[in-house]
């Protein structure tokens, strides 16, 4: 615990100390400020529904093309001599 205390904040080049949950606080406040700078219209609650992310009949249909396309698995030793 010590070690994270003393930990110093090497990216801005502070010499200040905080503590890892504090640096990972900070970070994380940098990002959402940076998403709402470049993305002034953008908000969480314009989600698409998860059908419109990932159509999992499609997503069958592509890896059963992919095994056909490879062929059958290659068949495991037996283990007897």
């Amino acid at each position: 615990m010590a070690a994270e205390r003393a930990r110093t904040d090497r990216s801005s080049g502070d010499s200040s100390t905080e503590t890892e949950r504090e640096r990972r606080a900070r970070k994380l406040r940098e990002v959402i400020e940076d998403i709402r700078r470049t993305s002034p219209g953008f908000s969480a609650s314009d989600r698409l529904p998860r059908e419109a992310l990932y159509d999992r009949d499609r997503a069958r249909a592509e890896a059963k093309a992919a095994a056909e396309k490879e062929g059958p698995p290659p068949a495991e030793p037996s283990g007897e001599t």
